[in-house]
Formats: C-alpha cells, sequence, structure tokens
C-alpha cells in the first residue's frame, strides 16, 4: 500500500513501478520483487474513489471483494459454455462459499494472492472451454502472462504444469494463446524487470528461518481438505474405475492432475490452499453433470455446500476485531516522516503507511537483513548492544508488540527453533531489553517513551 501511496503522489506517468525501496532495510534499501499489476489495479480504484474521504485506504479495503466480483460475474456468465447443465451451480456455489478463496480475496487484505487467485480461476475457466471456442485463446495466454507477472512462484508451478499436459495431449499450442502469454512476458519485463533469485547459503538458511514463523508455510492439516468438499471423497473412485464423465469436453484429466498436484503442494505448504480450491471448484461440477433428477442436485447441493457454510460461520466467529491496527495508527499520529522506524517485521509495514516512517524489518524476504537485526535487538540482554543496532540503522523509533510473541518469534528467526526454557534468561523482567521496555523499568535516558497502548509501546531515540 506504501508503494501505491508513493506512485499516486508522483505527477502522472513519471514513474509507472518502483522497485527500489528505500524505505525497507533502511538505510540500505532493496531491490524489491513486488510487481506493478496490483499496484496499479488499487491506484486506479483510488483514483475512483477520489470522492470519498481516504480514498486510497478504501481502495485497499476493497480491490479484493471487488476482484472476486469481477471474477464471480465470468464465471457466471460462461459457465453455460462448460455444457454442464444444471451442475454449474455447484461451480458457482462452491466459488461463492469456498473458505480459502473467501480468505484469498478477503475485505481489508490488499495481497498479491488476491490478484494471483483470481487469475488463476480465469486461467482454469479459459483453459477449460478455448479448445471448443478459439475465440478464448488469447484470454488463457493472457491470464497466465498477468499472473507470471504478478508472480512467479504458484503461477509458474501450475502454468508449468499445464503447458506440458496441453503439449502431451495436443501435441501443439495455439498461435493466439502464446501471443497473449508473450504480450504480458514483454510487459513484465519492460516494466519491472526479472527479479534476482541469488542468494548466499546463510541467507537461505535465514530464510527458512523467518518463513517457519509465517502461518501460510505451515503444513496443511487433512481436516482442511472438507473446504474443497465433495471432490475430495470422490478422488479414490476416480482411479478406480472411468466413468463417462471422462469424456467431456472440458480437459478432465488437466483439472484432476492440477486438483491432485496441488493437494500435495497444499500438504507441503498452506499458502496454495486457495489454488487447490480453485482446481475442486472446476472438478465438482464435472463428477456430477450427468445426472438430470432435481432431487439428486437437491442432495448434492446440500452436500457440498452445507459444510462450506459451517466452515465459513466458525471462521466468521474466529475473526477479531481489528484493535491493533487502530493502535497502531493511533501512535504513528507520535511520529515523524522520514525518521526510522525499527519494529516487529510483521506491524512495520503497517506503521509506515500510516506515518511514512522508514522501516528497518518488513514483511519481504528482500528485508531480511533488517527483519534479523530486529530480531537481535528484541533479543539481546544488553541496552549497549541494542543502542549499537539502533545506530548502525540510524534509527528514531523503536516499536514494541506483545513481549511473549515477539521474542519467540526473533528467537526463532535467529536460531531456527522456538526457545527452550534453557534459552530465556533466569531473570527475564530485569535481563531482557525487551520486557524493559514493555514495563518501562531500568529504561536508559536515551529511550524516551512516546505512546502506550495495550498492544504496543513507542519509543523516541533521543540524544544523549
Amino acid at each position: 500500500m506504501y508503494r501505491v501511496k508513493e506512485l499516486l503522489a508522483q505527477p502522472f506517468f513519471k514513474k509507472i513501478s518502483i522497485s527500489f525501496h528505500k524505505f525497507e532495510n533502511y538505510p540500505t534499501g532493496i531491490e524489491s520483487h513486488a510487481t506493478a499489476p496490483l499496484d496499479w489495479l488499487i491506484c486506479l480504484l483510488s483514483l475512483i474513489l477520489s470522492a470519498f474521504p481516504e480514498n486510497m485506504d478504501l481502495a485497499g479495503l476493497l480491490i479484493g471483494p471487488i476482484l472476486a466480483g469481477l471474477v464471480g460475474f465470468t464465471l457466471f456468465s460462461l459457465s453455460k459454455e462448460l455444457k454442464l447443465g444444471e451442475a454449474r451451480w455447484l461451480l458457482l456455489g462452491t466459488y461463492l462459499l469456498s473458505p480459502p478463496l473467501i480468505w484469498s480475496c478477503s475485505i481489508g487484505r490488499p495481497d498479491h494472492q488476491c490478484l494471483i487467485a483470481s487469475l488463476i480461476t480465469l486461467a482454469i475457466l479459459f483453459e477449460s472451454i478455448r479448445w471448443q471456442k478459439p475465440t478464448y485463446h488469447p484470454f488463457a495466454g493472457s491470464c497466465w502472462g498477468l499472473a507470471l507477472w504478478t508472480s512467479l512462484w504458484e503461477p509458474l508451478i501450475l502454468f508449468s504444469c499445464v503447458l506440458l499436459l496441453n503439449l502431451i495431449k495436443r501435441k501443439h499450442e495455439h498461435r493466439a494463446y502464446l501471443m497473449g502469454l508473450g504480450v504480458m512476458l514483454v510487459s513484465f519485463l519492460a516494466v519491472d524487470g526479472l527479479p534476482s533469485l541469488a542468494m548466499s547459503a546463510e541467507d537461505r538458511k535465514l530464510i527458512m528461518n523467518w518463513l517457519a514463523t509465517i502461518g501460510e508455510i505451515e503444513h496443511l492439516h487433512w481436516l482442511q481438505l472438507l473446504q474443497i468438499g465433495l471432490p475430495i471423497f470422490a478422488l479414490p473412485y476416480l482411479f478406480y474405475k472411468k466413468p463417462s464423465y471422462l469424456k467431456h469436453s472440458t480437459p478432465f484429466y488437466l483439472i484432476l492432475t492440477l486438483f491432485v498436484w496441488t493437494i500435495f503442494l497444499s500438504f507441503f505448504q498452506k499458502r496454495w490452499l486457495p489454488y487447490m480450491c480453485v482446481m475442486g471448484l472446476f472438478l465438482t461440477p464435472l463428477l456430477f453433470y450427468q445426472y438430470k433428477k432435481k432431487k439428486t442436485f437437491i442432495m448434492l447441493y446440500i452436500l457440498q455446500f452445507l459444510p462450506l457454510i459451517i466452515w465459513n460461520i466458525w471462521e466468521y466467529k474466529m475473526v477479531k476485531q481489528p484493535t491493533e491496527l487502530a493502535e497502531l495508527r493511533e501512535l504513528a499520529t507520535e511520529a515523524k516522516p522520514n525518521e526510522a522506524l525499527l519494529g516487529p517485521w510483521w506491524h512495520s509495514p503497517a506503521f509506515l503507511y500510516y506515518a511514512r516512517t522508514p522501516i528497518v524489518a518488513s514483511s519481504s524476504h528482500q528485508s531480511l537483513a533488517g527483519t534479523l537485526d530486529s530480531a537481535q535487538f528484541f533479543t539481546t540482554q544488553s541496552f549497549v548492544e541494542a543502542k549499537k543496532i539502533l545506530e548502525k540503522r540510524q534509527v528514531r523509533w523503536v516499536l514494541i508488540s506483545t513481549p511473549s510473541n515477539l521474542y519467540m518469534n526473533s528467537f526463532q528467526i535467529l536460531y531456527g527453533h522456538r526457545p527452550y526454557h534453557r534459552d530465556i534468561p533466569k531473570n527475564p523482567e530485569t535481563d531482557l531489553v525487551l520486557l524493559r521496555l514493555w514495563y518501562s523499568k531500568a529504561v536508559p535516558k536515551w529511550l524516551n517513551l512516546r505512546g502506550v497502548t495495550d498492544h504496543y509501546r513507542l519509543y523516541e531515540v533521543v540524544q544523549d
């Protein structure tokens, strides 16, 4: 969101993409792997909403649901092309109720995942109909190209699988499809350029430590497969018998292969769950389109939709009010723009957005050096060492969050595991800098407490 703020602050079209972030890993900065498409969409929505107060915040709040709504409208409009009969309502209802897809495009989450999930859903839709309707070849290629522009991780793995399966099945690829793909990839290289993937062995180890603190990187629990619905129960049958729907014009083998592949990837990392649900979304109606009786479909609707509704209700009850974000916004009024902040890596980007303060640690892996320094600050037992880190990073503001979570997260980043009992000081409230700052006990004079909330403490670094 801060990139969007920077883009909108520029004269029109003077700068269309921001690749170097001076405001992260301060004062060194980073060459970001973040790409332009989502930034442009939020900028466009912000301009459309310019009549509203805080239009940029509103654009970030609504971009996910708007993308989901546009994809849903496209699915509704083109679902008849899939020739699924009454089973098309299984596809549309599953898209509407799928918990992982709701999460990826949820309100107030301007994350690249909402654009990637939307583009992959459209790409699979066009893949399903393009060989019967050649008009959709360039649309399919463009969706894959734009998804690859947005991220070279999930889309690249899925597209490679699609391309390989299509070449095995068709022995060739359509020219319009390749042209749509090529236009987007050329645009990608022209605007953002190919990101550097070089990384030292030490950085790779630290990144793995950092990734272990992120919930989306955890392994999938088998109960979460219930969020797919009926396809997960029908999967064993598909390998036991070849039913009549294998003759359907939709590339069934392509969708089934992607479904199985994304199940495997989801067990590896939970971040694949939305894409597994996209494949299940298209697989569900293919399993049951040959049925004609209304009573059968009523039963299928209940079996498919009821578990998804129950899961969504349970997740809704787990949602907490965003009080922490409101507290950060309040504290941000104390800080001055362009004065660096050292804080938890997952809270710092919001502070950057509200206060325009450069940050040391952030949620991008390119800021690993800054995240490492912040982890050392939050685990040190010496104010001398803490001061060296602040001077090295030219820090003016220090943000402290709930100590237990912050200490464990920082320890995990440094050492690759949560702290054991022997790793915790005997008298943590007097030994750990983090806890002394939280409780304001024996804090040096060069740290001035400027803000206190339920979840945060904000200190200003002053001259001795």
